[in-house]
C-alpha cells in the first residue's frame, strides 16, 4: 500500500480554512486518480489472464508472449502514471489548510509530472486498446477459473469471516457486538478488532487516535474500492514505539449517530506484506458489522 504521512500538527488542524484554490484542484485530480486506477486495474487483469492462458501452452504462444511484454510495459507506464497523481492528491491533502502560494512550487512540479505522465499514460492505453479487445474475449473464455478457497470461521457473535490465506493459526474471540480475530505466526503476532460507538463521529474516533500516538509520525492509508464501498471514512496507521514496537491501524465507517471502528495491532512492525492483509481483513470484518439494507 502507499502511504503519506501527515505531520501530527497538521492532523490537528480542525478550525483554519481550506485554500480555495487547493479545494478546488483536489476532487478534480481526485476523479482523475479514480479514472487512472481503474484503467490500470484492467490492464493488470488483462496481464494476468493472457499469463495464465500462455501457461497452457497455446500453439500461438510466441505471439502471446509479444502481447504479453506490450501488456507488461504499457502497465508500468500507467502504474506510473497513476502513483503520480496519487502523490498529488495525497500533497494537496497535507496541505489542504495552507496558503496556496506557500505550496505553489510543490504543487507546480508535481502537476508537471502529472502531465507529462499523463500523456505516457493515455498514449499506452490508446495503443494497447487493439491488443486487449483482442485478448480478452480469448483469454476470459480458455483460463479455467480456479475458485480460490480461503479460510474462514466464526465469532462468538455468529459472524463468519473469510481469512487472510497465511501460514499462521488463527482464533476467533470476541462477543454479541465485539469480532476479534488473533493470528500468530514464528515471532509474528497481530490481531483485529471490530466494535461499534454511539452517540460520537468518525471524526472524534479519529482525535482519539491522534492523541494516542502522541508524538508519532502518522500515515494516512490510500481507501481502497472495498473500504469505499462500506464508507470507511479514513485509514490511519502509526508504530508506537514501547519496549516492544507495534503497529497500530485504524479505520472508521458512520452508521446514524455512531459508526464501526475497525483496529490492528501487529508486532512487529515491520511486516508491510502482514500489515497490509491485515488492513484487508479489517475491511471484511467492518463489512460484517454494518447493518444490512432491507
Amino acid at each position: 500500500m502507499r502511504y503519506a504521512v501527515v505531520a501530527l500538527g497538521l492532523a490537528l488542524v480542525g478550525t483554519a480554512a481550506a485554500d480555495k484554490r487547493i479545494a478546488d484542484l483536489t476532487p478534480r485530480f481526485e476523479r482523475e486518480l479514480r479514472a487512472c486506477e481503474m484503467q490500470e486495474g484492467g490492464l493488470a487483469i488483462v496481464l494476468g489472464k493472457t499469463r495464465a492462458f500462455v501457461a497452457t501452452n497455446p500453439p500461438d504462444k510466441a505471439e502471446l508472449d509479444k502481447a504479453i511484454e506490450r501488456l507488461a510495459n504499457g502497465h508500468v507506464t500507467v502504474e506510473a502514471y497513476c502513483k503520480a497523481v496519487r502523490d498529488l492528491v495525497e500533497f494537496l491533502k497535507e496541505h489542504a489548510s495552507d496558503a496556496y502560494k506557500t505550496v505553489q512550487q510543490d504543487v507546480d512540479a508535481r502537476d508537471a509530472a502529472v502531465r507529462k505522465l499523463r500523456r505516457e499514460g493515455k498514449k499506452a492505453i490508446e495503443e494497447l486498446a487493439p491488443v486487449t479487445r483482442k485478448l480478452i474475449p480469448r483469454v476470459t473464455a480458455r483460463v479455467p477459473q480456479i475458485e480460490e478457497r480461503k479460510p474462514s470461521g466464526k465469532f462468538p457473535s455468529g459472524r463468519v469471516v473469510e481469512l487472510p490465506s497465511l501460514a499462521g493459526a488463527w482464533k476467533l474471540g470476541g462477543n454479541l457486538v465485539t469480532d476479534v480475530a488473533e493470528y500468530t505466526a514464528e515471532d509474528v503476532t497481530a490481531t483485529v478488532t471490530t466494535h461499534p460507538f454511539t452517540n460520537a463521529t468518525c471524526d472524534q474516533q479519529r482525535k482519539l487516535f491522534v492523541m494516542k500516538a502522541g508524538d508519532e509520525p502518522i500515515a494516512d492509508l490510500a481507501l481502497t474500492p472495498a473500504a469505499k464501498a462500506i464508507d470507511v471514512q479514513w485509514a490511519w496507521r502509526y508504530v508506537r514505539r514501547d519496549q516492544t514496537p507495534h503497529m497500530l491501524t485504524m479505520m472508521c465507517v458512520p452508521v446514524g449517530a455512531g459508526g464501526f471502528v475497525a483496529i490492528a495491532d501487529l508486532t512487529p512492525p515491520d511486516q508491510l506484506a502482514l500489515a497490509d492483509d491485515m488492513t484487508k481483513l479489517m475491511v471484511t470484518m467492518l463489512a460484517l458489522q454494518l447493518p444490512k439494507a432491507n
